[in-house]
């Protein structure tokens, strides 16, 4: 019996020989006939999903159905799994992937956008969703979708991990936030006159993590110089002296102008920080 490692060195060696065109003519049979196993693949998982067969063979999920059982990566059962139930109610969807208007992602951000549509859209709108989206990048996909349903389009964070060990960190913003980036950058370039991203993003770490570090420093020291509450009765004038579940506080509130200082940082039990705070504001005891 031929080993898998021989098959594969004749069908190697049998591409080679091959000319240019052969080579490409070979390649367009292959995707085509890649293309009509991939519509009865939908096909038989619509039909799966429909007879809910995934539970008499003692899987809790189609989703599970398909990666246990028939070996899917997560990724490819959830786009497989998206297109064959949104074929459902667009049966146009199907011969749509197999001339290659639409892809499987595409159809997955359409499903996922239609979950997180607080209003159930209707089967008229999926297809003229399906429509709209036709021959169209994923990007323009997105768009499309995010107006139609009037949802953000917001992609969790990506983290790559590099060969050299640098982090490649793509994450999706808001309009709002970009803008409030941009402008953030415009205040720092007179101290980032190149302005690049990593460089805008160290330079805040540096300020956030420097100023964290002054305040720790300087409760460090609160806590160092009080070692106890140092609330006073205000009618006795005697002092709280307790040394348990103890907070630093500022003596002039922060909302009142109070900096960042030793001298405006005081040690209060929990208690009476509460206390302070319900007298500050104002607030009444029920």
């Amino acid at each position: 019996m031929m080993s898998c490692q021989n098959k594969n060195s004749i069908a190697i060696e049998t591409l080679r020989n091959l000319s240019d065109e052969e080579l490409d003519q070979n390649l367009l049979l292959w995707v085509k006939k890649e293309k009509e196993v991939l519509k009865e693949v939908l096909l038989h998982i619509a039909e799966v999903d429909k007879r809910r067969l995934y539970l008499r063979l003692a899987y809790s999920s189609m989703f599970a159905y398909l990666t246990e059982r028939m070996g899917y990566e997560g990724g490819s059962a959830q786009r497989r799994l998206d297109a064959a139930r949104l074929s459902l109610e667009v049966p146009t969807l199907i011969e749509n992937l197999d001339r290659g208007e639409i892809t499987l992602s595409q159809v997955a951000f359409l499903q996922k956008s239609l979950r997180a549509c607080p209003q159930k859209a209707t089967h008229r709108e999926k297809i003229q969703l399906v429509e709209e989206i036709k021959n169209k990048s994923v990007r323009e996909t997105q768009v499309v979708i995010a107006q139609s349903l009037n949802v953000e389009v917001k992609e969790r964070p990506k983290v790559s991990h590099q060969a050299d060990n640098s982090v490649r960190f793509e994450v999706t913003l808001s309009h709002a936030q970009w803008e409030k980036l941009q402008t953030m950058r415009e205040f720092l370039s007179g101290s980032l006159p190149h302005g690049s991203w990593d460089e805008v993003l160290e330079f805040v770490a540096d300020k956030v993590i420097a100023q964290k570090k002054s305040q720790n420093c300087i409760k460090s020291q609160v806590r160092q110089r009080d070692q106890c509450c140092q609330y006073r009765d205000p009618k006795t004038n005697k002092m709280c002296g307790s040394k348990w579940n103890l907070e630093t506080d500022h003596i002039q509130p922060r909302w009142a102008g109070g900096k960042n200082e030793l001298q405006n940082y005081r040690l209060l039990c929990a208690s009476h920080n509460k206390e302070l705070y319900r007298q500050q504001a104002r607030i009444r005891r029920v």
